[in-house]
């Protein structure tokens, strides 16, 4: 099997649409000039620093499959040189990762909520939809205050 090399930049996490978190790179072409993003849901090499630069290995006849395991798994051979670029890759990706869990706490806690739940928060966030974010910003505590204190209150009998 004829393998080829390329080289990519790692630079972190990002949230996708259905809040699932995947792991970015940037390729590198030989002037260390920065090509195309791409994604994948596992990362190619556990625990790496933003900015950290893999050599990743591909079979010739198959360039989107990355050979992950033994001799030819990707690995570390440099660093990104650009500290402003790792800097905004860092906060980036803290931003995306620290969203990931609040959704995820969030679902987890509103597992076997009822569908006319699901269908109210949907109708508020087409109406935030076209707010500003000025305005959601300011609409936002007054709608958790209303629910909150209209929960609060006891029904009268």
């Amino acid at each position: 099997m004829s393998i080829s090399a390329s080289r990519v930049v790692y630079i972190g996490r990002r949230l996708l649409p259905g809040q699932k978190i995947a792991y970015w790179y940037r390729e590198l072409d030989a002037s260390d000039i920065l090509g195309a993003a791409k994604g994948a849901f596992q990362p190619y090499q556990a625990g790496l620093p933003v900015g950290a630069i893999l050599q990743i290995r591909q079979p010739a006849d198959v360039p989107t499959k990355i050979l992950m395991n033994g001799p030819n798994a990707p690995r570390v051979v440099g660093s990104w040189p650009h500290s402003a670029d790792i800097e905004t890759w860092r906060l980036d990706d803290l931003a995306d990762a620290q969203a990931a869990r609040t959704a995820q706490r969030a679902q987890n806690a509103l597992q076997g909520i009822p569908d006319t739940f699901e269908q109210a928060l949907d109708t508020l966030a087409a109406h935030f939809a076209r707010l500003t974010a000025t305005q959601k910003a300011a609409l936002l505590p007054l709608v958790q205050a209303r629910i909150l204190s209209h929960s609060s209150r006891e029904e009268p009998a």
